[in-house]
C-alpha cells in the first residue's frame, strides 16, 4: 500500500512541476514596467507622424525623496533698488 501511495504522490508532484513550468514559460513574454508609456511607442516610423515634442521634450523632475524634509526652503531676499 505504501508503494502505491508513494507512486501516486510522485506522479502528483511531477504533474504540479509541469504545470508550474508551463505557467512560468508563458510569462516569459510578458513584461511589467512602472515607466510611463511614451506617446509614440506603438506608432511605426514609416507612417510619417511627427514626434509629439520634437527636439525639446518636457523635463519631468523626479519626486523629492524622504530626506528633503530636513532641508530648509530658501528664503528669498528682498531686492533693493
Amino acid at each position: 500500500y505504501r508503494m502505491l501511495r508513494e507512486e501516486a504522490t510522485l506522479a502528483d508532484l511531477a504533474e504540479q512541476r509541469m504545470a508550474e513550468a508551463k505557467a512560468l514559460e508563458s510569462k516569459v513574454f510578458e513584461t511589467s514596467s512602472t515607466a510611463e508609456p511614451r506617446p509614440n511607442a506603438y506608432i511605426p516610423e514609416e507612417i510619417g507622424i511627427p514626434k509629439p515634442f520634437g527636439v525639446f521634450t518636457p523635463f519631468k523632475p523626479s519626486d523629492p525623496g524622504s530626506t528633503m524634509r530636513h532641508i530648509r526652503k530658501p528664503q528669498p531676499k528682498e531686492i533693493v533698488i
